[in-house]
């Protein structure tokens, strides 16, 4: 793609607006969303309203490169997605939350229970061995 001097790309291929860390399929992604303008520098707002409104132009004038590029940025991302498995403590949190959940519904009736922090019923729980086991 042959870009214009507002814009820029990184070594990984990535095509940003120059001198700012917002990216080309950002700003088309908000367009494409039905955004203005307006409501995208508002996203944006430390972006020059004429360097979106550039950025707009190009994408208008260069719509068929641009969407390729952006389709294969958002098929990169879900890729990333799909291949992300959380570790042990991210597990382990999700583990935790359940119980409060569960523990909330068995209670709900009990102000001495609904009133504590999330924190304070983890604690109240017990072990969280207990917890990963199931």
């Amino acid at each position: 793609m042959n870009l214009p001097d507002f814009l820029t790309h990184d070594e990984y291929g990535e095509i940003w607006l120059k001198g700012h860390r917002i990216g080309l399929m950002h700003v088309v992604d908000y367009h494409n969303e039905g955004r203005t303008v307006e409501e995208v520098h508002a996203e944006f707002s430390h972006t020059p309203r004429d360097l979106i409104e550039r950025t707009l132009a190009y994408y208008r004038q260069n719509r068929a490169e641009v969407d390729a590029y952006v389709a294969a940025c958002h098929a990169e991302m879900d890729r990333q997605f799909a291949q992300h498995r959380p570790g042990p403590t991210v597990l382990l949190v999700k583990q935790l939350l359940e119980a409060v959940e569960q523990a909330d519904k068995e209670r709900a009736g009990d102000p001495s229970w609904t009133g504590l922090s999330v924190r304070e019923k983890v604690r109240r729980l017990g072990n969280t061995e207990s917890i990963k086991a199931g």
